[in-house]
């Protein structure tokens, strides 16, 4: 069996055994996280972490949440109050 087809393999059964809202939860955590790092969300959106775990409509509902929601806030902010929009000199 290929590295791929394991890897599939490995995630089903995985899925299978934590409840979405669990999945939810670690996803959410994980986005905050690296925003608050500096990244840019749709980044983040296409980290294999993200993509591997969730579908499109998960990814919607995701981006509707209050955490992330003022995670992304807080980084506007930040950035707004430091002038660091992240654009190359």
């Amino acid at each position: 069996m290929s590295d791929s087809k394991m890897n599939d393999l490995v995630n089903k059964v995985l899925k299978s055994f934590a409840p979405e809202a669990m999945i939810h939860e670690r996803i959410v955590n994980y986005m905050v996280r690296e925003v608050h790092r500096g990244r840019k969300i749709d980044d983040v959106m296409s980290d294999p972490f993200v993509k591997n775990r969730i579908d499109d409509e998960t990814v919607e509902r995701l981006l509707q949440d209050p955490e992330v929601i003022r995670s992304i806030e807080e980084e506007l902010t930040r950035a707004f109050k430091e002038e660091d929009f992240g654009f190359a000199d």
